[in-house]
């Protein structure tokens, strides 16, 4: 499991590390390490006791620590860290340390915590919807012979559909579909990064399509292409005065 500011996830397993290492347990006020994350905007603390004398330090460059390769390998450099080091090391980055944890006695800890500790019902339960029989509308879009990647296919039917029942068809003929699509797929894919510690112009592609996206939402929204939109309704819930809304942030 890795365990970083800005983005949690899981992996299974790659191989077994001495009893030693395996001093990983949720506590409340001593000498651990401080973890942060966010969970579908859902802003969590936790607080993991790691025994140091067993979790590796991946140093790299001063001042900037391991910055850079994480910054542009991403998970292949991770993997290759858990390959030398094991199942938990911590990662230097300037000013500040990441642990990252993949024994299953870590990601037992975590995810049997109470509810009192964290809470993953209470970040995505307002974001989902109970679905049954669907077995038909899934015989309709997707094809009947061969493989598809699953979360590709996902966002080539939902995507379009939910920017066009948010923002509207006006937003969208405005700036090009194909366009407002690829912005979102690049904001999308990079958000996880961009909420870690590493500097913003390191991520060039990511900053590029927000900040396409937030001059489209300014032009759309000075020239009127949100009126009557369930954006617009977004708009005026939070008291934010009209003259004001399309002003740059």
């Amino acid at each position: 499991m890795r365990v970083a500011r800005g983005s949690w996830g899981v992996q299974s397993p790659g191989k077994q590390t001495p009893p030693a290492a395996r001093e990983v347990r949720l506590q409340g006020c001593r000498s651990e390490t401080s973890i942060s994350s966010s969970l579908n905007g859902c802003r969590v603390s936790h607080t993991f006791r790691v025994s140091t004398s067993t979790s590796p330090v991946v140093g790299g460059w001063p001042l900037l620590g391991c910055l850079i390769p994480f910054a542009t390998q991403g998970a292949a450099f991770i993997s290759s860290c858990r390959l030398q080091y094991g199942d938990m090391f911590q990662l230097c980055l300037p000013g500040q340390k990441i642990v990252f944890l993949f024994h299953p006695d870590a990601i037992q800890a975590f995810f049997q915590s109470p509810d009192s500790k964290i809470s993953f019902r209470l970040a995505v339960e307002r974001f989902t919807q109970r679905l049954a029989a669907m077995e038909e509308a899934a015989d309709v879009v997707l094809p009947c012979e061969g493989e598809v990647e699953l979360m590709e296919a996902v966002n080539q039917i939902l995507t379009p559909a939910a920017i066009k029942m948010l923002f509207g068809s006006a937003f969208l003929e405005e700036h090009g579909p194909e366009n407002v699509l690829r912005a979102f797929a690049t904001f999308e894919s990079g958000f996880e990064l961009a909420a870690s510690p590493v500097p913003h112009w390191l991520q060039r592609g990511w900053c590029k399509s927000r900040a396409w996206l937030l001059s489209a939402f300014r032009q759309s929204l000075a020239e009127g292409h949100f009126r009557g939109q369930l954006v617009d309704q977004l708009l005026q819930q939070t008291g934010i005065p009209a003259n004001r809304r399309h002003r740059p942030v």
